[in-house]
């Protein structure tokens, strides 16, 4: 299935032997009712209530984008500059992601925080790496973001989305995954469902997400992602292995990786030099105004600009147009 040896993630809580024979029985019996309860089951994602100490970002700015059939996607910014989008992991939420906030505006760049579908303050119920992917064109779509930041889940929804043409020039994937698939096989293994009924569920999750397993395989697609790219994952993942992170790295084009260790899969989230190499790559990598400044707008001439030269210049040209229907000669 893909060249990564190790599980994309942490194996689920094996279940109880009676919820198994259960669930053995009745895929005996009735495979399809069972996949389809078990594909729900899959993506059906945990809303957890944060804690205190996560509740409110101080100086975010909430905002509400609606795409795709009525979807909605939520979340806040901070900042001015160039936006840079951050993308949560599974059952996370964008609190978690405020240390990275800071130190991108610190950097002088706008940081873009969006809950993911079927979390926080966003609509639905299930997500997947193609649901995810799609919300994250549309967010990039509605904010002009230049790069994006996408930690475990996020980060390989962000893998999918750059594989497939997103707008971006900068991605940074920390403790992501290589392909969800595995964390599929070690849910069937946790259940130890027998062979038809995992055929059965994974036909059931190929129709419901509109890819074939093969396709999810982020090994073999990003090839294809044009953004530069950061690796960040930490030796000591017990959630995501290291090896995960070096096969997406290896994979990608020109992508550097950044590996730490002692870590984990979540403080490396609030670690000061790990939130300083992404700051510092993300900020080489953006384009410049002509006054050194990082170019947070595109002109109509194509030329990028910081936002005080890109006002500067509108001011020009509304002048310059107000004396020509003066009849006057500009240069004067």
């Amino acid at each position: 299935m893909t060249t990564d040896p190790s599980p994309a993630v942490a194996p689920p809580a094996r279940f109880p032997a009676p919820v198994r024979a259960g669930i053995a029985a009745l895929a005996a019996l009735a495979p399809g009712l069972t996949a389809r309860a078990l594909a729900e089951l899959c993506m059906r994602t945990p809303r957890q209530r944060a804690p205190r100490h996560e509740r409110g970002v101080a100086g975010a700015e909430p905002f509400t984008i609606r795409y795709g059939r009525g979807a909605v996607l939520r979340g806040w910014s901070r900042g001015h500059g160039p936006a840079v989008l951050l993308l949560h992991g599974w059952g996370g939420r964008t609190a978690q992601l405020a240390p990275l906030a800071e130190a991108l505006v610190a950097g002088g760049l706008a940081a873009v925080a969006v809950d993911a579908p079927g979390h926080g303050s966003s609509s639905g119920r299930v997500a997947s790496v193609p649901l995810y992917a799609e919300a994250i064109a549309a967010a990039q779509s509605a904010t002009g973001a230049r790069a994006a930041v996408g930690h475990s889940f996020g980060g390989a929804a962000l893998a999918f989305a750059a594989a497939r043409g997103l707008r971006v020039d900068a991605a940074v994937l920390v403790g992501a995954p290589s392909t969800p698939v595995r964390w599929v096989e070690a849910f069937c293994d946790s259940l130890g469902l027998p062979t038809a009924a995992r055929a059965a569920l994974r036909a059931r999750l190929e129709a419901r997400v509109g890819h074939r397993y093969e396709e999810l395989d982020l090994i073999r697609t990003v090839d294809r992602a044009r953004p530069a790219a950061l690796v960040v994952h930490d030796r000591d993942d017990r959630e995501v292995p290291f090896a995960g992170g070096e096969a997406l790295a290896a994979a990608w084009p020109g992508a550097r990786l950044h590996a730490t260790a002692g870590l984990g899969h979540r403080r490396i989230l609030r670690d000061h030099a790990v939130l300083a190499a992404i700051a510092a790559f993300v900020a080489g990598v953006l384009p410049r105004c002509a006054c050194g400044k990082l170019a947070a707008h595109t002109g109509p001439d194509g030329e990028r600009r910081c936002a005080g030269c890109a006002v500067a210049n509108d001011l020009w040209e509304r002048w310059r147009r107000q004396e020509r229907g003066a009849g006057r000669p500009t240069g004067s």
